[in-house]
C-alpha cells in the first residue's frame, strides 16, 4: 500500500463513525415540518427551566470562577447529542447544494487521494485549490473513499488537469466552460454524506466544549445549557455547521485553544516557556503546552482564521497583569507558556502549509492563497459605512445589523458585556473579550466583511452572555435570563421558518451562485 493510501486509511477510521451518524439521521429524521424542529422543542424546555431554577445560579460573589468540580457528564452528553442530531438533520434534509462550500471542499477529493494534489478547475481561474489549508479536504477525501463516492468525484481533478495541460502548452483555457461542467455534475450528484460527515462530528465536539466553557464560568448546568443553545439556535449555526465549509472545524480549534489557555491561566503555575523539560517525565508534565502546540499546528492546517485566537491569547496575556497573568506581563507562568505554544504551533502549521504549496505549485499557490486570500483581504480599500452598488460586501453598519438580527439581537451586546465583566475582574476567561474585540474589528474592516466570518466570535459571545447573567446583580439576573430566553425563542422561530422555506434567510455578500 502506498504512503498516501495508508495515511488516507488511517484518517478514514476517524470519519467512519460520522458516516453512520448521517446514515442514521437520514432514516430517523424525516422532514415533518417546522413543528418538529428539535431546536424549538429544546428551547421551550430550557426557557421554562431557566426561569424556575434560580437556586442553581451562583451568587454574584461566586460567579465566573473555576469551581474545581467536574463538569456533569450528562450536560456534555446532552449537548453533544442535541448538536449531532441538529447538524445531521440540517446536513441531510435542510441545506441544499452550496457551490461556495460543499463543491469546493469535495472538488479536491480525487486529486488528494490519488496524487496528494488538490487538482480542480476553480472559478478563480486556477487549475488547483489553494484558497484555504487542506486538512478538512483530507477528511472529505477519506470520507468519500469510505462511502464509495470517490470515483464519482474524479471529474474535478480531470478538469483541473485539463486546465493545467492547456496552460503548460501555452493554449487558452475555457475556464467558464470547465467550471460550468463541474458545477452541473455537482448539482446532479452533490455527495452530501461524504462532504458533510466530518463537519457534523466537529460541530458536536465544538458545542460540547462550549458547554464546558459556560459551566466553567458559571458552575451552573442550566446556564451552561443555555450558552450552548444560544449558539446552536442561531440560524446560521444550523446551516454553517452542517455544510462542507470551514465553520465547524474552525470553531472546534478556537474552543480547544481557549479552553487550554483558560485552564493554564487558572493554575497560576510558574514555569519556564523557554526551557525544554528534561526527559520523558518532563514532557509528561507539559500536557497543556503540548496540546496547545498541536492545536495551533492542526488549526493552521484547517483554516487560517485560528489567527483570531492566537492574537487574543497573546493580547490577553500581555495586556492584563494580575491574577490572570501570574503577577506580570512577562512572568514565565503556565498561561504565557500555553500562549506561546499555541502561537508556535500556528506558525509551524503555516510553515508546513506554505512549504507544501510552494514546493508543489508555487505560481498557483501564490495567486490563489497568498494574493487572493491573504494580501487582498488586508488592502483596506473598502472600509465603508454606507451602501455601495459596485461592492459585494455590505457596509459596516449593514453587516452588524444583519449579524445582530441573525443572532437574536440581544445575545451579542449581552455577550460583550459579560466578557468585559470577566476582563474587569481579571478572570482568565477575560480572553473572551479580546476574542470578540479582535474578531469584531478585523471582520469589519477587512475583505472578510460577511456574517459567516463574524460567526467565528459567536462561541465567545454565547459564553459571555451566560457569564453576564451569573455576574449580574441579583435583581437583574431574572431579567437577563428572560432576555436570553426570548432570544432563544426568536431564533427558534427563525429556524422553523428556515426549515419551512430555505429562502427566508438572506446573506449579504454571499456567493452569487447559491446565496450563501
Amino acid at each position: 500500500m502506498s504512503v498516501p493510501r495508508a495515511a488516507a486509511s488511517v484518517i478514514g477510521l476517524s470519519c467512519l463513525c460520522c458516516l453512520f451518524v448521517l446514515a442514521g439521521g437520514a432514516v430517523l429524521m424525516p422532514v415533518t415540518g417546522p413543528a418538529a424542529h428539535p431546536a424549538l422543542l429544546a428551547t421551550v424546555t430550557l426557557a421554562g427551566g431557566l426561569l424556575r431554577r434560580q437556586n442553581e445560579r451562583p451568587e454574584p460573589g461566586q460567579a465566573a470562577r473555576h469551581t474545581g468540580e467536574r463538569v456533569p457528564v450528562s450536560l456534555l452528553a446532552g449537548v453533544f447529542l442535541v448538536t449531532l442530531a441538529a447538524a445531521a438533520f440540517a446536513a441531510v434534509h435542510l441545506v441544499p447544494p452550496l457551490e461556495d462550500h460543499d463543491m469546493e471542499v469535495q472538488g479536491t477529493a480525487w486529486g488528494l487521494a490519488s496524487l496528494l494534489r488538490p487538482d480542480v478547475a476553480t472559478n478563480r481561474e486556477t487549475p488547483a485549490y489553494y484558497a484555504h489549508p487542506l486538512l478538512l479536504h483530507a477528511f472529505v477525501a477519506v470520507a468519500a473513499g469510505v462511502d464509495g463516492e470517490l470515483p464519482s468525484l474524479r471529474y474535478y481533478a480531470e478538469a483541473g488537469r485539463t486546465a493545467r495541460a492547456l496552460q503548460d502548452a501555452g493554449r487558452p483555457v475555457d475556464w467558464d466552460g470547465l467550471w460550468k461542467s463541474e458545477y452541473d455534475a455537482y448539482r446532479a450528484h452533490p455527495a452530501f454524506v461524504a462532504t458533510r460527515a466530518a463537519n457534523v462530528a466537529f460541530a458536536a465536539c465544538g458545542m460540547l466544549l462550549l458547554a464546558w466553557l459556560c459551566w466553567h464560568l458559571t458552575g451552573s448546568v442550566p446556564l451552561a445549557g443555555l450558552g450552548s443553545l444560544l449558539a446552536l439556535s442561531v440560524p446560521e449555526t444550523l446551516v454553517r455547521q452542517a455544510y462542507g465549509g470551514y465553520h465547524a472545524v474552525t470553531i472546534l480549534f478556537l474552543l480547544i485553544g481557549v479552553g487550554l489557555y483558560i485552564e493554564a491561566a487558572s493554575t497560576h503555575q510558574i514555569v519556564s516557556p523557554f526551557r525544554l523539560p528534561d526527559g520523558i517525565r518532563g514532557l509528561a508534565r507539559m500536557p497543556l503546552d503540548g496540546a496547545a502546540l498541536a492545536c495551533g499546528l492542526l488549526g493552521a492546517l484547517a483554516e487560517q482564521k485560528l489567527l483570531l485566537l492566537v492574537l487574543a491569547v497573546l493580547a490577553h496575556r500581555l495586556l492584563t497583569p494580575g491574577p490572570a497573568g501570574g503577577g506580570g506581563r512577562f512572568a514565565p507562568d503556565a498561561a504565557f507558556s500555553v500562549a506561546l505554544s499555541l502561537a508556535g504551533g500556528f506558525v509551524l502549521g503555516n510553515a508546513v502549509w506554505f512549504g507544501y504549496g510552494l514546493i508543489l505549485d508555487p505560481a498557483t499557490f501564490i495567486r490563489d492563497h497568498v494574493q487572493l486570500h491573504l494580501v487582498n483581504r488586508f488592502l483596506l480599500n473598502d472600509v465603508r459605512f454606507t451602501a455601495s452598488a459596485v461592492r459585494y460586501a455590505p457596509s459596516i453598519p449593514a453587516l452588524w445589523t444583519e449579524f445582530l438580527s441573525h443572532t437574536g439581537w440581544l445575545i451579542v451586546p449581552l455577550g460583550a458585556l459579560g466578557a468585559a465583566g470577566l476582563l474587569g475582574r481579571r478572570h482568565p476567561a477575560g480572553v473572551l473579550a479580546f476574542w470578540i474585540a479582535i474578531g469584531a474589528v478585523g471582520f469589519s474592516v477587512t475583505d472578510w466583511r460577511q456574517t459567516k466570518h463574524l460567526m467565528l466570535i459567536l462561541p465567545a459571545v454565547a459564553a459571555g452572555a451566560v457569564a453576564a447573567v451569573a455576574l449580574a446583580p441579583k435583581g437583574l439576573r431574572t431579567a437577563a435570563s428572560a432576555a436570553l430566553a426570548a432570544c432563544l425563542l426568536l431564533n427558534a422561530a427563525r429556524d422553523a421558518a428556515l426549515v419551512a422555506d430555505w429562502h427566508s434567510l438572506t446573506i449579504t455578500g454571499a456567493s452569487e451562485v447559491d446565496g450563501w
